[in-house]
């Protein structure tokens, strides 16, 4: 996947790319007892940031990148805390908010909360 493609997909999936039907967020908004489809739209977001990385870097994040950050987030903290939603919202939401963070702080291991997140949250999971 190519940086540009990374940018397009993070748009699709926040919501911030026209009609809002489908990606991450929707999933999250409006199909929250389908697992399989979230986890595959996270799974698509955690790619996404592995390949902008090195735009954390940056001293100034691009404010459209920004700006999905923060429908994926926001999107997220609104879905756990729905009636009915599948224990993946929460634990996407954690995840992706520690792996946002780490690669803010330049961390040298920024996924290492998505990679550990299946024996992490085994018990939320399961």
């Amino acid at each position: 996947m190519e940086k540009e493609e990374a940018h397009h997909l993070l748009a699709l999936h926040s919501g911030r790319m026209g009609a809002f039907v489908e990606g991450y967020r929707f999933a999250l908004r409006y199909k929250m007892g389908k697992r399989e489809e979230l986890r595959r739209g996270f799974e698509e977001v955690i790619a996404c940031l592995r390949v902008l990385e090195e735009e954390f870097h940056r001293p100034v994040l691009p404010r459209p990148l920004l700006a999905d950050l923060n429908e994926l987030l926001l999107g997220g903290i609104l879905a756990m805390n729905k009636e009915g939603a599948a224990p993946e919202a929460a634990v996407f939401t954690m995840v992706l908010a520690e792996t946002i963070t780490a690669l803010l702080e330049k961390n040298p291991r920024p996924f290492e909360a998505y990679e550990r997140y299946p024996e992490n949250y085994d018990n939320q999971l399961s």
